[in-house]
Formats: C-alpha cells, structure tokens, sequence
C-alpha cells in the first residue's frame, strides 16, 4: 500500500483546503481573515518568526480563555482593558523585582536576566523562557542579542541558569530550581516583595 500524499486545493468560495495524509480535510482559517486583520496578522508572525498558524491560534486561545473567565463573548472594550492590566501588572512586577537583591551575579546584564526569569515563574509558574531567534532574545531580556546571549552563558557557567536546545534553532532557558529555592525564594519572603 503506497503512502497518500496531503494535497491543497481551493473551493469554490475561495479558502483554502488541506487534506491530510489520513484524510482529514482542514480549512486554513488565516483565508477567512478580512485584508486588514489578515495583514497585522502576517507582519506579527513575521517579525516574531513564527507562522500564521501560531499567531491565529494563540490569539484564538485568548479569546477563548477570555470567554471563559467572563461566561460569555468579551467586548473589544473588555479585551482591551484586561490585556492593559496583563501589560501593567508585568511592568509592575518588574519593577519590583529590580529591588531584589541577586546573589551571585556581577552586572545589571545578569540581574536583568535572572529578574526577568523569576518574574516568568511568579507570574507563570514556569522559570523558563523559550527563545526562537535574536528577536526574541532582545524582546524577552531588553537587551542586545550578543549581550544576551553573552550574559546567559556565563550564567550557565556559574550555575544559576539551564539550557535546553529544542531543535530549529529554538532554546529553553531557565532558572535552576535550586537556586530559585535556596536564593530568591528565601529573599523574597524576607523583603516582603511578594
């Protein structure tokens, strides 16, 4: 039995069809996008690197998640509102963090990278961030690509951060649970920041 190939063709109101290997008929959503959103749509996963798929979906995921928190459709106005207060409760939490006294780093670079780390874990649970490509690099640590990429490797070096390579140029980095536990925990409690 030879392997069915996927095979793509439009229908008749213009979207885009996939079929895959075992049959299954997918519609690519980004084809029911007017112009405009479709356009900010493309910009975005060009500049972040990703693909249409990943941004529709991601975006789709907060809706969804918004839907579920309100019990019903959110408004634009409401999105809005709860997005600027996701955006004002990071820079806040950042600025907080700054205060925290890092052990065991030496420049503002690898504070920045550790803060930055911690914040993820309060805010996410998770103490690792995944890192596509230079631009993400610079968007995530607010700093230069090669500075990043420096600073975390001599943070690897000293034991306070892991790498992970994921495969297409794509890495986790995080912040080892020990010194999370035995550092900042510890520090945090103490100065009452959180």
């Amino acid at each position: 039995m030879s392997p069915r190939k996927s095979s793509s063709r439009r229908s008749s109101r213009g979207r885009s069809i996939h079929i895959t290997c075992d049959g299954e008929v997918k519609v690519h959503t980004h084809i029911l996008l007017n112009a405009e959103v479709r356009r900010r749509v493309e910009e975005l996963a060009r500049r972040r690197n990703r693909s249409l798929s990943d941004v529709i979906e991601n975006a789709l995921k907060l809706y969804l998640l918004l839907h579920d928190i309100l019990g019903r459709e959110p408004t634009s106005d409401e999105v809005v509102q709860i997005v600027n207060g996701f955006v004002m409760y990071r820079e806040v939490m950042k600025q907080t963090l700054q205060k925290l006294p890092t052990p065991r780093v030496e420049s503002e670079a690898e504070a920045r990278v550790v803060q930055t780390l911690y914040a993820n874990y309060l805010f996410t649970g998770d103490p690792s961030v995944i890192i596509r490509n230079d631009y993400d690099l610079m968007e995530t640590f607010d700093m230069p690509p090669e500075q990043a990429k420096n600073t975390i490797l001599k943070l690897r070096n000293k034991g306070i951060i892991y790498m992970v390579e994921l495969g297409g140029g794509a890495w986790k980095i995080g912040l080892r649970k020990e010194y999370i536990e035995k550092h900042l925990t510890t520090e945090t409690m103490r100065t009452g920041i959180m």
